[in-house]
């Protein structure tokens, strides 16, 4: 997109999602520890940050779907993405290598491109897959939301907020359905990329948002903490169910999010010039702080740096900002390398 048609309120999302990532996976060893001291920390990091994916897909529907999607776009899209997926993958699977993983010792060298073509080989690579898969399917998404008005795509996404988080979150609570209607129709993926075109593109707001906005994402995200810490007393155990993509509370929370930090930047900080350059340039390390961070939480794990270092309230934080520092110096130096800037697009 040319500079002077960049919107840095999208940057700013992405900036606060991507250390929601991070603060996901700095906290996630701590999780199933529910009855330890602390957790309670860990509790509320995670409930915090579980809009995170949700609000990527949101700003890739709000960049993406006014436009044409042609087979060469969707091409040209889907290899940005896989090429530093495949590299990545391949780097990962090095690193396993080097540490004696021993999921990966039995798998030899030629295994590794089957491998990584049947699924992510870590965890967090799962997005890159989605997200190709979503690239593929842009027509679609693009369609509909180019050929419908701002009533009848907040009608489907009420029918998709039902569909595609309550009922499955009822589901996993309950394990029983109440309507035989197949909700399958609806994907959860690409109802965000919807939700955030929508959000962005055809709803007018008469008055600032940014109020009531925020007070339903703290809401949101009171409601996740607190329902997750009832279902582990409930179970015995911790539950992640609240945590999910499919919760209802983390949709309702991402959307409330997505309005409220683009609001945010409108009014604090799009009229500073210092912290609009600072912005722009995590903008291009953000995606491979996406890829690289892992490696770096597990370095520090190896160290005994994880989330009970010290106190978790403090611990994950300090880990999070830890690992994106690192991980943006890192990514700015192989973006100075001119073909390895490839693995590491902007």
């Amino acid at each position: 997109m040319p500079q002077h048609e960049r919107d840095q309120s999208l940057d700013f999302v992405r900036l606060i999602a991507i250390l929601m990532v991070i603060c996901i996976h700095a906290s996630a060893k701590g999780f199933a520890g529910y009855d330890q001291r602390h957790w309670w920390g860990v509790n509320v990091y995670e409930s915090v940050s579980r809009i995170a994916v949700p609000l990527f897909f949101m700003v890739s529907g709000a960049l993406l779907l006014h436009r044409e999607a042609t087979v060469r776009s969707i091409l040209s899209r889907t290899w940005r993405i896989a090429v530093p997926l495949l590299a990545w993958s391949v780097l990962y699977l090095c690193w396993f290598e080097y540490i004696r993983l021993p999921d990966f010792l039995q798998v030899p060298l030629a295994g590794w491109f089957t491998l990584i073509l049947k699924a992510p080989v870590i965890a967090h690579l799962w997005y890159l897959y989605t997200l190709m898969g979503a690239y593929l399917f842009l027509p679609v998404l693009a369609g509909f939301f180019q050929a419908n008005k701002q009533s009848t795509l907040l009608f489907v996404l009420g029918v998709w907020f039902i569909g595609a988080t309550v009922v499955p979150t009822l589901f996993g609570i309950t394990q029983r359905e109440y309507l035989g209607i197949n909700w399958s129709f609806l994907p959860l993926y690409a109802g965000y990329i919807v939700l955030g075109a929508t959000l962005y593109r055809k709803v007018a707001f008469a008055r600032s948002p940014l109020l009531p906005a925020a007070a339903l994402w703290l809401a949101c995200t009171a409601a996740t903490a607190v329902l997750t810490w009832q279902r582990a007393r409930q179970l015995g155990q911790a539950s992640d169910v609240f945590y999910l993509y499919c919760s209802p509370f983390v949709a309702l929370g991402a959307s409330a999010a997505f309005v409220t930090l683009r609001e945010i930047f409108r009014r604090f900080l799009m009229d500073r010039p210092a912290t609009v350059r600072v912005l722009l340039w995590l903008s291009r390390v953000n995606f491979g702080v996406y890829l690289v961070h892992v490696w770096l939480l597990n370095v520090f794990d190896r160290h005994e740096y994880d989330v009970d270092f010290i106190n978790p309230w403090l611990a994950i934080p300090i880990l999070t900002l830890a690992a994106f520092a690192m991980s943006a110096a890192i990514i700015a130096l192989l973006r100075q390398v001119p073909l390895v800037r490839t693995i590491a697009p902007a």
